[in-house]
This record gives C-alpha cells, sequence and structure tokens, in this order.
C-alpha cells in the first residue's frame, strides 16, 4: 500500500465516522474532505473543485427545479388530497394507494420533494379520520425510495452513479434503463409495506387529536414560567386512579437560568422560575391557562405574542404542528439565530427534537430535520408558513389547490425532458436545463423561488465528495478496495458478487451519505469487475440501488429523517421494519441484477 493509498483510505475513514456520528453537517463533512485532499495534494485543485462543474451535480439541482414546478402548480397536493376525500372511509385501500402514488411520483420528481409535500396531507388526512400518521409516513417515505429507483432521474444517486461510470468510459446509464428493475424491487417492496408495518406499527389515538394523540407516538417539551412562590405538587397534581397517561410531566427546574435538577412534588418554587414540562400539545396548552403558570414566550426576546393582537376577521389564532424539511435554513441552527418569531410572526410553543426529550430552552436549541414545533400563530401567518422552505406545517389550514395552467406546464416541460433524454437526443443535462429555462419564461416557477428550490446541502455534499473518487484512482486506493470487494465475495460466485456489493453499499449508506457510498464504491467496484474480467454494470446498478433504498436508520436517507419527528417514531422502529426489507433486497437483487443486467 502507497502512503497516498493510506492517506485517501484514511481520509475517508475519518470522513465516514463524521457523517456517521453527525458531529457536523454532512455538507461541511464533505467540504473538510475537499480541502483536506486538496492540501495534502492527493488531488490537483481543479480535481478539487471539479464537482462543481460535474454534470451530476448540475443536473440533480435542475431536478430540484422541476419538482418545483410540479410543487408550486399544486398538482401533487392536490392530487394526494383527492384520493384522501374518495379513500378516507377505507383506511386500508388508502395506504396502498399512497404507496402507489409515492412511488409513480418519485419516479419522476425528487423524492424529498415528493414526501415534503405529502406528509402535511397524510397527517391532516389521518387526523380529520382518527387514524395515526405512524402507520402511514414510514411505509410513504420507504415508497418513495422504491420508486425513485426506477428512472435515471428519480434519485440524484442513480445521476451520480452513471455521471461515474462514463467518467470511467463506461456509457451512461439510459432514463429507463432502470424501469423493469426497479419495478421488481417496488413490487416486492408494496407487498412487504402491505403486510409487515400495519402488523408492527399499532398506535392508537383519538379522532382529530393530530400526531400527539397518544403517549407513545411522541411528545412535545414546552417550558413554563411560575408566576408565584408555591409547591410543584399543587401545579402538577397526583391523577386520581393512577392514570397518568395524559398528566403533564415536571422535566428540569431552572432559577436565575442556574439549572436545579429534576424536581419532586415537594419542591418550592419561587415566582420566575423555569419549568421544562412534557406532555401531549392540548395537555400543555391547558397548562398555559392554569393558575401559576404560563408558557415562557419570551423564547427569542420578542414582544407580545401574536394572540395579543387582535381578533378581528383574519386574525383567528390557530395552533398547528409544523416539521423542519431537508432544505431548510432550520437545520443546524436555533430558532434565536434565526429570529423566527419577529420574521413570521409565529411563537413555537413546543419542539419534539427526533426522539429526544429536551431539557434545555426551546430558543437555543439546534434543530435537525424532521424535528416537530407547534407553532401559534394568525392563520394567515401560518398559511404564509407554508409557501416557505423553513418549516411545513403539518396539519391542513386550507385545502389544497391546483393551478390549472401552471399545473399543465409543469407536466409538459418534464414530459418533454423525459422524452428527449430518453430517445437520446440531447444529453439529460441539457434537456433538463431546458426544462428549468421553461418553467422561468412561462411564470410558473420565478428565478428567486427556483434558486429556492435548489437544496444547497445536497448540492455541496456532491461537489464536496467527488473528489474521493478521483483521489482513490490517482493513489490506487480504489485498486486496494476493489481487491476487498474480490476477495470477500468474489469466490462464492457471480451473485455472491452482485449481492455482497448491493449489501456492503446499504450498510455504509447507514452510515454516510448515500452520494459519499456510492463516489466511495463506484471506483471500486469497476476495479474489481476489471480483475474478474466480469462487465462492471451489475455492480453499479448494485450500488445505485443499495445506496437508494436505505431503510434501517433515519439518518440513511433524508426522507427517513424527514417522517421522524411527525411519525412519532423512535430508531429502533426503522430497524424493526427496515432491516427485514433490506435483507429481502439484498436477495432479490443477488438474482434479479444479473438477470436483467448480466455480469458477461
Amino acid at each position: 500500500m502507497t502512503p497516498d493509498a493510506l492517506a485517501v483510505l484514511l481520509l475517508a475513514a475519518g470522513a465516514a465516522l463524521l457523517f456517521a456520528t453527525e458531529a457536523l453537517r454532512a455538507d461541511v463533512v464533505a467540504l473538510l474532505l475537499l480541502v483536506a485532499l486538496a492540501l495534502s495534494g492527493l488531488v490537483s485543485l481543479p480535481e478539487a473543485l471539479s464537482g462543481f462543474s460535474n454534470p451530476a451535480t448540475a443536473t440533480v439541482a435542475t431536478m430540484f427545479i422541476l419538482s418545483a414546478g410540479l410543487r408550486e402548480s399544486g398538482l401533487v397536493a392536490g392530487a394526494a388530497s383527492s384520493l384522501g376525500r374518495a379513500l378516507g372511509g377505507r383506511p386500508r385501500l388508502l395506504y396502498a394507494a399512497l404507496l402507489v402514488f409515492a412511488m409513480v411520483v418519485s419516479a419522476f420528481v425528487n423524492n424529498t420533494a415528493a414526501v415534503a409535500v405529502l406528509i402535511p396531507l397524510v397527517v391532516g388526512i389521518c387526523s380529520a379520520r382518527g387514524l395515526h400518521p405512524g402507520r402511514y409516513l414510514m411505509s410513504l417515505s420507504f415508497a418513495s425510495q422504491m420508486g425513485g429507483v426506477c428512472t435515471l432521474i428519480g434519485t440524484s444517486t442513480n445521476i451520480l452513479v452513471s455521471d461515474l461510470a462514463v467518467s470511467a468510459g463506461q456509457r451512461p446509464f439510459g432514463m429507463f434503463e432502470f424501469t423493469a428493475l426497479g419495478a421488481c424491487f417496488a413490487g416486492l417492496g408494496l407487498a412487504y409495506l402491505l403486510v409487515v408495518p400495519p402488523l408492527l406499527l399499532r398506535p392508537s389515538v383519538e379522532p382529530g387529536a393530530g400526531i400527539l394523540g397518544a403517549r407513545t407516538a411522541g411528545e412535545f417539551v414546552a417550558e413554563f414560567e411560575t408566576e408565584a412562590d408555591g409547591v410543584l405538587g399543587e401545579l402538577f397534581p397526583e391523577p386520581k386512579g393512577g392514570d397518568d397517561g395524559d398528566r403533564p410531566e415536571a422535566l428540569s427546574l431552572s432559577r436565575a437560568r442556574e439549572p436545579l435538577g429534576r424536581p419532586g412534588p415537594e419542591t418550592a418554587l419561587r415566582a420566575g422560575d423555569r419549568i421544562m414540562v412534557r406532555g401531549r400539545r392540548d395537555a400543555l396548552l391547558r397548562l398555559d391557562r392554569k393558575a401559576g403558570l404560563r408558557l415562557a414566550r419570551d423564547i427569542e426576546d420578542a414582544a407580545a405574542p401574536p394572540a395579543a393582537r387582535g381578533d378581528a376577521e383574519g386574525d383567528r389564532i390557530v395552533v398547528v404542528e409544523a416539521f423542519v424539511p431537508t432544505n431548510s435554513v432550520l437545520a443546524g441552527r436555533t430558532l434565536r439565530d434565526v429570529a423566527f418569531r419577529q420574521r413570521h410572526h409565529c411563537v413555537v410553543l413546543a419542539l419534539r427534537h427526533r426522539t429526544a426529550l429536551l431539557h434545555e430552552g426551546l430558543g437555543g436549541v439546534p434543530l435537525s430535520v424532521g424535528d416537530v414545533l407547534v407553532v401559534q400563530g394568525r392563520a394567515r401567518d401560518v398559511e404564509a408558513l407554508r409557501a416557505g422552505d423553513e418549516v411545513i406545517p403539518i396539519q391542513e389550514v386550507a385545502v389544497p389547490r391546483v393551478h390549472w395552467r401552471k399545473a399543465a406546464i409543469a407536466v409538459g416541460v418534464l414530459a418533454c425532458v423525459v422524452a428527449v433524454a430518453a430517445l437520446d437526443l440531447a444529453p439529460v443535462l441539457l434537456a433538463a436545463l431546458g426544462g428549468c429555462l421553461a418553467l422561468a419564461l412561462t411564470g410558473v416557477l420565478p428565478m428567486d423561488r427556483a434558486y429556492a428550490a435548489v437544496d444547497g446541502k445536497t448540492i455541496l455534499l456532491l461537489a464536496g465528495v467527488i473528489p474521493l473518487g478521483i483521489a482513490m484512482q490517482n493513489s490506487g486506493a480504489a485498486d486496494l478496495a476493489g481487491s476487498a470487494i474480490e476477495d470477500l465475495f468474489g469466490p462464492w460466485g457471480p451473485h455472491a458478487l452482485v449481492a455482497g456489493t448491493f449489501l456492503l453499499t446499504g450498510l455504509l449508506t447507514e452510515l454516510m451519505s448515500n452520494a459519499a457510498t456510492a463516489v466511495l464504491l463506484v471506483p471500486a467496484a469497476l476495479a474489481a469487475a476489471i480483475s474478474l474480467g466480469v462487465d462492471p454494470r451489475p455492480l453499479l446498478v448494485a450500488i445505485a440501488f443499495g445506496a437508494s433504498t436505505s431503510f434501517m436508520t433515519p439518518v440513511g436517507y433524508q426522507t427517513n429523517a424527514m417522517v421522524l419527528g411527525p411519525g412519532g417514531y423512535r430508531f429502533r422502529d426503522y430497524f424493526r421494519i427496515g432491516a427485514p426489507l433490506n435483507l429481502a433486497f439484498c436477495i432479490l437483487a443477488a438474482w434479479a441484477i444479473p438477470a436483467f443486467v448480466p455480469l458477461r
């Protein structure tokens, strides 16, 4: 092993550790990797910056814009809402229809964008009919991943793998080259999702109670301030009959900004003490009206809450739940950092931060994708949140409205892009750029909305990790990794080689981003294929599919993280439902991939 190869492998391992621990944001880790590769001389400066000009990076950016065109038209939301109205009285049929709908949409629309549109609709449908969204949202995330692998543009990983193949002298993948194989995976996945999650995810909920209907389905933490001296037990009396399922629980006490630990029933309180309280949303709001306690609304040192501004028509005060989407500026930042209240005229009353119940001031908590906020504000201010990208309300304020002119243009533009690329009349990137231009010229998607639609985190992640593949080739680390794959799986035959590559890709994706996994493994798979004298294309397909169907953790894929908070899931829920599905896909990959893409 050469020193350069060792250095590249150590940098890759360090990046994987940072990705897995989430000590830093994924895009920051990617940029650190880029800088480290350039400063160490493992890649030249043009090679280090090549990720920004790479066709895969640009193509992914255009896919965000084309997806935003459909979202702005309201077509996806309107169609899903129509499904809910038509099948709301038949939950099992509605469940199956939503899964198929998510698969079809995600084959042509970026799946993170599709799931972001569908989450509030599904939660609204569930709330209106007394169903629990936890029975739907995880399966919705999984279904979107299965649909995404069916076309070249369905997921950024397919685009990236195709471009990496071209860079290595292979021919690119066609628009529908994945479709037949993807349909096999989607068919198996749909059968699994129709049977297993409904059996293993069985939360109960009161009609109209939203996502906080059951204590196990997801709780919030809010901060209260005491108005007078007293004893904790007077404010939180013991329930009669021993049933404390709905009883708010005091978690911690602080006085003059000094933490005093977890209080007990006999703990003496002083006016101005701060108490962190866990409970259901409705229970927390009832506490706010109780003598001696009030919600600590000075989270951002703002003036009076929106409720004090009047009750004229149009100023009706509402309380909704909202989640943090993938491209939100809130991810990694606090409410105080972005002056959330001053800009949106809405108050954040409570917070569910992933699966953790927080014991600190809400205004200083760095938020993550999928976190759920309880937001209070005027109806029109809450509705305005839906037009932005910081948080997305997950309880409907209004029925989605379809702008039919925009919808027709957006669908037509997307169809033209797909047709041009499928018929090989122009490269995918050029066709997609033309589509983006058409959306802007027709007014379907103004340029400022187009810029906002591009997920900068994903673009920086791609641009930062692409030089890793170049460094692996330059240093010989790719050959070493290829030899390892050959030694591990080669002796067991071609089917084991494909299955092993699929499995390895899936496991790495659970620890680090799917883009980084693809960049790391594609050079190794190419080297292993050359050494074994087989066609590398099946191994590239295994990497594309393995990196885009990640079910075992909420951090393995963006859509999994998005539904974590709204669905009230715990990390172990993903493993219980996702691990058997990943295993089934691995077995299917061993036989289906060589059947559709022969190794020789």
